[in-house]
């Protein structure tokens, strides 16, 4: 019943737009007039808009080489990449260490221009090792081990195809494709990435649109609101009067979230406070606020936005690296020393203050 209410929603849904790019495997047609990823996805998610990238032949390399034409600089609700299938082909093989410099270079600049996107990695496949003579399971187990720690040590979605692959009873025919040679599969194959590529979109699925305009806070709701991510009064009245704050409304014109931004330099600024209503959370509303204050601090020309939060604050330190802030100090005892009562969080006593920065240089 959830999985047909989640198709429901995506159906409904105008603002779906995803990214899926990499290698041969995400662009080949098989005799279609369109990827045949684009074409298994869109017959169970007609509305889903969906731009493919994709150049046979590529690896990792090829990507940070030509990073604009696998990347437009466009508006993406998740981005798909599937790569290494190249990089541990033993005729071109890109050895391991390198690649997983490559993909920590790649993860870095696709949270630096897809802020708000959920980012997701798939590995290569399963392979016929009877037709397939440049790539065997044991060297593809070794890059999908690195792709899957690196995707989770940078926050980010991956998905094991290849253990995908061997888990269904149909392998090898599986990898049966117009080439048949081990390795490009076939309409099974790309049912089953589709199948795979849509389970990833639930978590997106749920995202809320929402109109960020300017706004002054002057309500008691707006300072109960900001009081849930700053229990300091004081401080909220003092940079609600010196900064500039915005706040998202959904379509009912209703508040769900505010954010307020201060200048520190000519070309620095700071995230004073980002708050979401706690029944609107987990709907993307928050990511979609730091996209606006990326965007106002491009606007002004600075260089870096920082942001102070506490070190228990876990949910709201992994949004932040997501949208590609990376840890630049802690402040030892912040809490303790700048508060009279006690902060409490996820069962920690609050201490110590982590700055973060995002470098929009």
């Amino acid at each position: 019943m959830i999985i047909s209410q989640f198709f429901v929603v995506i159906e409904r849904r105008s603002g779906m737009r995803i990214l899926v790019t990499g290698d041969s495997l995400i662009a080949r047609h098989e005799q279609l007039d369109q990827p045949m990823i684009n074409y298994c996805l869109q017959q169970q998610l007609t509305r889903l808009e969906i731009v493919n990238t994709a150049i046979s032949g590529s690896n990792s390399q090829d990507l940070l080489q030509n990073w604009k034409t696998f990347f437009p600089n466009n508006e993406f609700s998740a981005v798909f990449l599937l790569i290494g299938t190249n990089d541990l082909a033993l005729h071109k093989q890109i050895p391991l260490k390198k690649f997983q410099t490559n993909l920590l270079q790649i993860i870095k600049r696709l949270k630096h221009i897809y802020p708000t996107a959920n980012l997701c990695l798939i590995t290569p496949p399963a392979v016929d090792e009877s037709k397939q003579k440049w790539r065997n399971n044991q060297l593809i187990a070794q890059y999908t081990e690195i792709m899957l720690q690196t995707a989770t040590q940078n926050l980010i979605k991956s998905i094991n195809l290849q253990a995908a692959m061997l888990a269904g009873g149909s392998f090898p025919a599986i990898t049966k494709g117009i080439l048949n040679d081990g390795l490009h599969f076939g309409l099974a194959g790309y049912q089953l990435l589709a199948n795979l590529i849509k389970q990833q979109l639930l978590t997106t699925s749920s995202s809320l649109s929402v109109k960020i305009t300017s706004y002054h806070p002057q309500t008691t709701n707006d300072f109960s609101l900001l009081l849930a991510a700053d229990p300091d009064l004081k401080q909220i009245t003092r940079y609600v009067a010196n900064g500039s704050c915005f706040a998202a409304k959904n379509q009912q014109n209703q508040l769900v979230g505010l954010i307020i931004l201060s200048k520190l330099t000519k070309n620095q600024a700071e995230i004073l406070n980002l708050t979401v209503i706690p029944s609107q959370r987990r709907r993307g509303i928050g990511r979609q606020l730091i996209k606006h204050a990326i965007g106002w601090a491009a606007e002004h020309q600075l260089q870096q936005l920082f942001l102070g939060t506490g070190s228990t604050s876990y949910s709201a330190l992994a949004l932040y690296q997501r949208c590609g802030f990376r840890l630049d100090a802690i402040q030892t005892n912040y809490f303790i020393e700048h508060y009279q009562q006690p902060i409490w969080e996820n069962g920690c006593w609050l201490k110590d203050r982590l700055w973060l920065v995002y470098d929009l240089k």
